[in-house]
């Protein structure tokens, strides 16, 4: 549905009155004349002796009323309200869609939750496993793995706490899961709001490639987020600029939700052009802040 409401308004064709053709209905703008197969049934208008017949999708809002008017049906197509009425089915279906994706991201969350509940009484390695954690204060609703930045630098500069697990000492997989926090651990101290000096910008490669080796050694099979590429690009990123921690991706987060908050504006461009009408839109608003702080 999104693509077939979008496909019709980037060509335009709700702006051009195609009632020259053959087939279709009544209507100055007629869908399935535009080309588009419309299973609807033709409902009849109520003014005409010989009555009229109008598809739903092609007379809009018109379609919902009990009985309609050829007068009313040619008013609402003058004004160019299908236009409006197309981008508002598009709007509901895309906030459909963002709610389908939302309920399905709770019912994960929902479902990892209850499976951490069940593991409570999985035996003493858990348990033991939630001890250490409470030790660290590292609240419950991150045990899953969905771990927060403070709960991450945690774990990564208290390894040395699950050294107390058991199932480490027997388990050399799990060992070697502790090591590459360790070694990440190590890393993040780099991340420190401040400037490193050239020795710490090759410490920093040194253990960027220690970690990745460790990886590749042991535990080549193991599933890592994209994120973890980012730590290619570290000493890369420090070599440039002399820092990593005085560099953060809030202010492009900032000028995405900005961006976010825009589009609806834009809707009234063509999809190509909507970009564009945003940055200089942005620009205006950054020329006028400043301006009005000057004063």
């Amino acid at each position: 549905m999104i693509y077939f409401l979008e496909h019709i308004l980037d060509n335009e064709t709700v702006n051009a009155p195609n009632n020259g053709l053959e087939g279709g209905c009544a209507a100055s703008y007629c869908i399935f004349r535009a080309g588009y197969d419309v299973e609807e049934a033709l409902k009849e208008c109520t003014c005409c002796i010989i009555p009229k017949h109008y598809h739903k999708m092609c007379t809009g809002q018109q379609g919902n009323k009990r009985s309609i008017k050829c007068r009313d049906i040619r008013e609402y197509l003058r004004n160019n309200v299908l236009y409006n009425y197309l981008q508002s089915e598009r709007g509901k279906e895309q906030e459909s869609y963002r709610k389908f994706v939302l309920s399905v991201t709770e019912a994960e969350s929902k479902l990892k939750k209850a499976v951490v509940s069940k593991s409570n009484i999985m035996g003493p390695n858990i348990k033991q496993y939630y001890k250490i954690l409470d030790k660290m204060g590292v609240f419950r609703n991150a045990w899953f793995g969905n771990f927060n930045g403070n709960q991450a630098r945690i774990l990564m500069t208290q390894t040395e706490k699950f050294n107390e697990l058991d199932a480490a000492k027997d388990h050399p997989r799990i060992q070697h899961l502790l090591t590459a926090l360790q070694k990440l651990g190590s890393l993040q101290n780099y991340t420190a709001a401040k400037y490193l000096t050239e020795q710490q910008i090759e410490d920093l490669k040194v253990g960027v490639a220690d970690y990745f080796q460790h990886m590749a050694t042991n535990l080549g099979d193991t599933n890592v987020t994209p994120k973890a590429h980012f730590l290619n690009h570290l000493e890369e990123f420090a070599a440039m600029f002399k820092t990593i921690g005085l560099l953060s991706e809030q202010a492009i987060e900032a000028i995405h939700a900005l961006v976010n908050s825009l589009y609806p504006r834009a809707s009234f461009m063509k999809k190509a052009d909507r970009d564009g009408w945003i940055m200089k839109y942005i620009w205006r608003l950054g020329s006028l802040h400043d301006m009005t702080k000057a004063i």
